[in-house]
């Protein structure tokens, strides 16, 4: 069966598979879960694909039905890409319910192919179109579904500072297993790497969770961590790190699940390794530059810099809290290694936000600074978009 690994730490709930029942039942699932729905449609397609291709190939029924599982497979494609980054938004949705049709009647297409087949299929063809079933089964109540309550719109101020405390935890936590990782001779040089990344990540989050802060960017810094966090804990799996890096280990995990679980994060899709993609770590220098720019400008203009004698009105403190919110999404993404599309969107949202703050917009007394800060974002803009065009062209 495809679908999360058991072994796989830091997701809420259920594996996929255990939630798929027939008749379908929803209960477990969110709208937030319906792109990695359509992941699965698709990789249940490439299965089946694969073994109608070995077991039919000297069957006149095999061209037709590998035709149906490959238009069940683009049609599921189309579905997951048009919902793939918005999945529990309105638009996201939206989109969702205009390219699930096809893929409906390319299902129902596959069914009845599947029904005219002598014996209905052999053993493992048919045992993957009947997963692909329980799988496709679960979508449409999903879309039809009024949205649940966002965590952002019934976090009470009280709760939200328990998601800011909770967050400077993990940090805490975080730091406390690579100091333990660090310590063990036998740890693999690639777990190493990834509990690094999983610090900066943690970091990340702690340094936007202040007041102020959106807590619809709070759970999109998560999401990243999530991800690098199911990593770390299927590699702690295959290795034997120790008793005390276990120990700190599972006080992180239980740390990142309830976050995970306070903003209903969808579980991960752990099926291998990506590919080693170009890495984007060269733009992290001049990200960490524009946000120390950045927190300096806020501290000036809010009247918090040691010595001040109060607010500073000529600093845009509003514009540089957003823009240094967009900086530490944009720098969360690139230290997971995020997909591309997702990382330009993160450019996009940096540039929108740095307008006001441009050299000529601010001050005359802020434009010296502002010169600097926006060297800082142009510099890591083209490390980032040479990475992104490299990684394209392999």
């Amino acid at each position: 069966m495809i679908g999360v690994a058991p072994s796989t730490h830091a997701q809420v709930g259920p594996t996929y598979a255990d939630l798929f029942r027939d008749p379908p039942v929803t209960i477990q699932l969110s709208r937030a879960d319906l792109a990695n729905l359509g992941r699965l449609v698709v990789l249940e397609a490439i299965s089946m694909f694969n073994h109608a291709r070995l077991e039919f190939a000297n069957s006149p029924a095999g061209p037709q039905l590998l035709a149906e599982i490959e238009g069940v497979w683009r049609a599921a494609d189309d579905f997951t890409n048009s919902i793939a980054y918005g999945p529990d938004r309105a638009s996201g949705v939206e989109s969702g319910r205009l390219t699930y049709p096809a893929m409906e009647e390319a299902f129902a297409r596959l069914r009845a192919r599947m029904d005219d087949l002598p014996g209905g299929g052999s053993s493992r063809t048919r045992l993957d179109f009947l997963r692909m079933n329980r799988i496709v089964a679960v979508i449409p109540p999903l879309l039809a579904a009024e949205p649940p309550p966002q965590a952002a719109a019934v976090l009470a101020a009280t709760d939200r500072a328990r998601v800011d405390e909770t967050a400077r935890i993990l940090a805490a936590q975080v730091l406390s297993l690579k100091d333990a990782i660090e310590g063990q001779a036998a740890v693999p040089a690639r777990l190493r790497r990834d509990v690094d990344r999983l610090k900066e990540l943690a970091d990340g989050v702690a340094r936007l969770a202040v007041p102020g802060v959106e807590d619809a960017m709070i759970l999109a810094a998560l999401r990243p961590l999530n991800a690098v966090a199911s990593t770390v804990g299927t590699e702690l799996t295959r290795s034997t790190p120790g008793a005390l890096v276990g120990d700190r280990w599972g006080r992180a995990r239980r740390t990142i699940d309830s976050l995970a679980a306070r903003f209903q994060l969808p579980r991960e899709i752990t099926l291998t390794r990506p590919r080693e993609d170009a890495s984007l770590d060269g733009a992290l220098v001049p990200l960490d530059d524009a946000l120390r720019r950045l927190d300096r400008w806020i501290e000036v203009g809010a009247g918090d810099s040691p010595g001040s004698a109060g607010p500073v009105r000529e600093v845009p403190v509003a514009p540089a809290r957003l823009l240094r919110s967009r900086v530490l999404l944009l720098r969360q993404d690139v230290i997971a290694g995020r997909p591309a599309p997702q990382i330009g969107r993160d450019l996009d949202d940096v540039e929108s936000a740095r307008a006001p703050l441009r050299p000529d917009a601010v001050n005359r007394a802020l434009r010296p600074e502002a010169v600097a800060l926006d060297e800082s974002l142009g510099r890591a803009a083209r490390i980032v978009g040479e990475s992104l065009r490299r990684n394209a062209g392999d």
